[in-house]
Protein backbone atom coordinates (compact mmCIF):
# COMPACT_ATOMS: atom_id res chain seq x y z
CA UNK A 1 0.00 0.00 0.00
CA UNK A 2 1.10 3.61 -0.93
CA UNK A 3 0.62 7.05 -0.06
CA UNK A 4 -0.77 9.86 -3.02
CA UNK A 5 1.05 12.33 -1.82
CA UNK A 6 0.51 15.73 -3.82
CA UNK A 7 2.76 19.52 -3.49
CA UNK A 8 0.07 22.27 -4.32
CA UNK A 9 0.48 26.07 -4.82
CA UNK A 10 -2.81 27.98 -4.68
CA UNK A 11 -2.36 28.08 -8.72
CA UNK A 12 -1.99 24.48 -8.93
CA UNK A 13 -0.60 20.70 -8.12
CA UNK A 14 2.93 21.39 -8.85
CA UNK A 15 3.73 17.35 -7.46
CA UNK A 16 1.89 14.30 -7.34
CA UNK A 17 3.38 10.80 -6.71
CA UNK A 18 2.71 7.47 -5.21
CA UNK A 19 5.31 7.29 -2.47
CA UNK A 20 5.93 4.51 0.25
CA UNK A 21 7.14 7.11 2.83
CA UNK A 22 7.70 10.49 3.70
CA UNK A 23 9.89 12.08 6.62
CA UNK A 24 9.57 16.04 7.32
CA UNK A 25 10.42 18.58 9.46
CA UNK A 26 8.21 19.93 11.92
CA UNK A 27 7.58 22.74 14.05
CA UNK A 28 7.64 19.96 16.77
CA UNK A 29 10.14 18.24 15.41
CA UNK A 30 10.81 15.59 12.51
CA UNK A 31 7.77 13.05 11.96
CA UNK A 32 8.09 9.81 9.44
CA UNK A 33 4.70 9.28 8.03
CA UNK A 34 3.57 5.70 6.17
CA UNK A 35 0.17 4.33 4.56
CA UNK A 36 -2.27 4.20 7.06
CA UNK A 37 -1.38 6.95 9.23
CA UNK A 38 -3.94 8.92 11.70
CA UNK A 39 -5.28 11.91 9.95
CA UNK A 40 -3.07 14.87 11.13
CA UNK A 41 -2.51 18.16 9.68
CA UNK A 42 1.23 20.12 11.08
CA UNK A 43 3.03 23.19 9.61
CA UNK A 44 6.33 22.50 7.93
CA UNK A 45 9.57 24.31 8.79
CA UNK A 46 12.57 24.77 6.68
CA UNK A 47 15.09 21.79 6.25
CA UNK A 48 14.31 19.00 4.06
CA UNK A 49 11.88 16.78 3.37
CA UNK A 50 12.69 13.09 1.97
CA UNK A 51 10.31 11.12 -0.12
CA UNK A 52 10.99 7.22 -0.75
CA UNK A 53 9.31 5.79 -3.93
CA UNK A 54 9.30 2.62 -6.00
CA UNK A 55 12.27 4.68 -7.43
CA UNK A 56 14.73 5.29 -3.94
CA UNK A 57 14.94 8.26 -1.86
CA UNK A 58 14.59 11.77 -3.00
CA UNK A 59 15.54 14.65 -0.66
CA UNK A 60 13.97 18.59 -1.54
CA UNK A 61 15.00 20.99 0.48
CA UNK A 62 11.57 22.72 1.88
CA UNK A 63 10.74 26.64 2.66
CA UNK A 64 7.47 25.84 4.92
CA UNK A 65 3.91 25.18 4.49
CA UNK A 66 0.88 22.62 5.55
CA UNK A 67 0.77 18.84 5.93
CA UNK A 68 -2.37 17.18 5.68
CA UNK A 69 -2.60 13.62 6.09
CA UNK A 70 -6.16 12.49 4.60
CA UNK A 71 -7.74 8.91 6.22
CA UNK A 72 -7.64 7.85 2.60
CA UNK A 73 -3.81 7.20 2.60
CA UNK A 74 -3.87 10.65 1.13
CA UNK A 75 -1.23 13.41 1.55
CA UNK A 76 -1.29 16.89 0.68
CA UNK A 77 1.91 19.94 1.42
CA UNK A 78 0.58 23.27 0.98
CA UNK A 79 2.60 25.74 -0.15
CA UNK A 80 1.51 29.30 0.15
CA UNK A 81 3.17 30.68 -2.51
CA UNK A 82 3.24 31.05 -5.72
CA UNK A 83 5.03 28.62 -7.82
CA UNK A 84 7.82 31.05 -9.19
CA UNK A 85 8.68 31.75 -5.57
CA UNK A 86 8.53 27.75 -4.47
CA UNK A 87 12.05 26.17 -3.26
CA UNK A 88 11.88 22.47 -4.57
CA UNK A 89 15.42 21.39 -4.28
CA UNK A 90 16.22 17.56 -5.76
CA UNK A 91 19.55 16.94 -4.55
CA UNK A 92 21.91 15.61 -6.98
CA UNK A 93 22.16 11.28 -6.44
CA UNK A 94 26.20 12.11 -5.69
CA UNK A 95 25.31 13.91 -2.63
CA UNK A 96 22.28 12.18 -1.81
CA UNK A 97 24.06 8.92 -1.25
CA UNK A 98 27.96 10.11 -0.30
CA UNK A 99 27.48 9.79 3.66
CA UNK A 100 30.59 11.65 4.21
CA UNK A 101 29.53 14.45 2.38
CA UNK A 102 25.87 15.08 4.17
CA UNK A 103 27.52 18.36 5.40
CA UNK A 104 27.50 19.59 2.29
CA UNK A 105 23.69 18.88 1.04
CA UNK A 106 22.57 20.18 4.92
CA UNK A 107 24.70 23.00 3.99
CA UNK A 108 23.35 23.66 0.31
CA UNK A 109 19.63 23.12 1.82
CA UNK A 110 20.42 25.81 4.60
CA UNK A 111 22.29 28.04 2.14
CA UNK A 112 19.23 28.35 -0.12
CA UNK A 113 16.23 28.23 2.30
CA UNK A 114 18.07 31.47 3.76
CA UNK A 115 18.34 33.13 0.24
CA UNK A 116 14.19 32.18 -0.28
CA UNK A 117 13.41 34.54 2.96
CA UNK A 118 15.86 37.36 2.13
CA UNK A 119 13.54 37.72 -0.78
Amino acid sequence: MNIKFKIATPEKVVYENEIEQVSVPTMDGEITILPNHIPLVSVLKAGELRIKDKNGEQIMAVSGGFLEMRGNNELIWQIMLSVPSILILIVPKKLENAPKQKWRRQRLVKMLISHVYKR
